[in-house]
């Protein structure tokens, strides 16, 4: 949008579940360079791409199976809302996004991700043209 504010962070790397925290953290840093987010969305936009990167790197397999497979987020912040792109090289993973629930057994550490990250925002989208694009979208309650 013409004259709105957006600072965005991008971090790219392989496929490690140390690649969430250096996410996360340059999330954190753009939160605090904005000065504006307030702590409840920051709190549940981090939670949803947690979750969706930690099922990006669990369940990503290398589509030659020699490439190991990496990880390309955006994350961007304006005056009215938060938006992720988490990219991957894995083989496409097909997912029902349409029929998320949570587990029965709600101490069941597998199964909740997908539901509560879709609980928590306004869009979730993936495509698997190349890959394995996940987009994510919450507006700013405060």
């Amino acid at each position: 949008m013409a004259g709105e504010s957006q600072n965005c962070v991008e971090v790219m790397g392989p496929a490690e579940l140390q690649m969430v925290e250096k996410v996360l953290d340059a999330f954190d840093r753009l939160c605090e360079s904005t000065g504006r987010v307030a702590e409840e969305d920051q709190m549940q936009f981090a939670l949803a791409v947690s979750e969706i990167l930690t099922n990006m790197i669990t369940y990503g397999q290398s589509t030659s199976g020699a490439d190991p497979v990496s990880i390309h987020a955006e994350i961007c912040v304006n005056d009215h809302e938060m938006c992720a792109s988490l990219r991957d090289t894995a083989e496409p993973v097909h997912v029902a996004l349409d029929d998320l629930s949570l587990p029965d057994d709600l101490l069941d550490e597998s199964g909740r991700g997908l539901a509560i990250s879709a609980m928590v925002l306004d869009r979730l989208e993936r495509q698997t043209d190349s890959g394995n694009v996940w987009s994510l979208q919450r507006s700013r309650r405060t």
